[in-house]
């Protein structure tokens, strides 16, 4: 048992997610990273073959069946709430808990995602400036570098949907790749622009294993939802922003400030400093 219960509203998505581990006989944690490359493939606008796909026909219509389970259940949820994380939700309760890899993980709250979204948005134009963000242009960077299932940057899109603010662009970084997978879907299905990277932000921030481009299709003309998948570091914001950032400090660093020579101390300072250094 994980120890964390899962929603109500996930309980047909849950069963249909049993059917296929049933009839594949396979553990549920690759069944769940299989169905999210699955979604990422059908929302892919120049999809390509999955690598090792051995999934047969029939296997594949239950997919079908759980994404559309998987769509309705968030269009429902975020009339709602706002935003709202499947994957995250469905992940603890009933995945998770299967590997030893993640067993004990779990995603920040929504009620904290929600305070904390509070205190940081804002007006952060004023504050922060924009950013060159390719062809979604000049944007203000909102950013995770250790993002889970991305649920801070949905707080964040909420909150700046419900305010009215400029659009921004959403950068969530992180480490896991399954946890990317869920970050681009959520983002991708809030009708977030943005990316997300894998990478390990404290020791190759400026390295990409692979990477994921949100809604570039929904800009500047509504159209269809859009996950585009990249290797290529020169595809995302957020590794040029840490090359900047590392270019900056090594020029700080070669810049060598003269030593600033001190007059020396008269000779009645030097033992008027003896003196009060020996007095007790």
């Amino acid at each position: 048992m994980s120890g964390y219960l899962l929603s109500p509203e996930l309980r047909g998505f849950e069963k249909k997610f049993n059917v296929i581990v049933n009839t594949t006989y396979r553990d549920p944690l690759s069944v769940f990273d299989d169905f999210l490359t699955y979604c990422i493939c059908a929302l892919n606008p120049e999809p390509k073959p999955v690598q090792g796909w051995s999934y047969k026909k029939e296997h594949n219509v239950l997919f079908f069946d759980l994404m559309q389970e998987w769509i309705m259940v968030q269009a429902e949820q975020v009339k709602k709430k706002g935003w709202y994380d499947a994957f995250g939700e469905f992940f603890m309760a009933c995945v998770g808990h299967t590997s030893r890899q993640y067993r004990g993980q779990f995603f920040t709250p929504p009620h904290i995602c929600d305070f904390m979204a509070e205190i940081t948005m804002g007006d952060t134009e004023e504050k922060e400036g924009t950013t060159y963000c390719g062809g979604f242009g000049n944007r203000t960077i909102v950013s995770d570098c250790a993002c889970g299932s991305a649920r801070l940057l949905l707080a964040a899109h909420a909150i700046a949907c419900k305010e009215n603010h400029k659009p921004r662009y959403y950068v969530a970084e992180d480490i896991d790749y399954m946890c990317c997978k869920m970050s681009a879907l959520n983002l991708c299905i809030h009708g977030c622009f943005g990316e997300v990277v894998c990478h390990d932000t404290l020791t190759e921030p400026e390295q990409v294993r692979v990477g994921y481009v949100i809604n570039e299709c929904l800009y500047p003309f509504p159209a269809c939802p859009s996950i585009r998948v990249f290797t290529d570091d020169r595809n995302f914001v957020a590794t040029r922003i840490w090359k900047e950032k590392r270019i900056a400090e090594e020029q700080r660093a070669v810049v060598v400030e003269e030593p600033v020579h001190l007059p020396e101390p008269k000779c009645e300072d030097k033992v008027r400093q003896l003196e009060i250094e020996f007095v007790y």
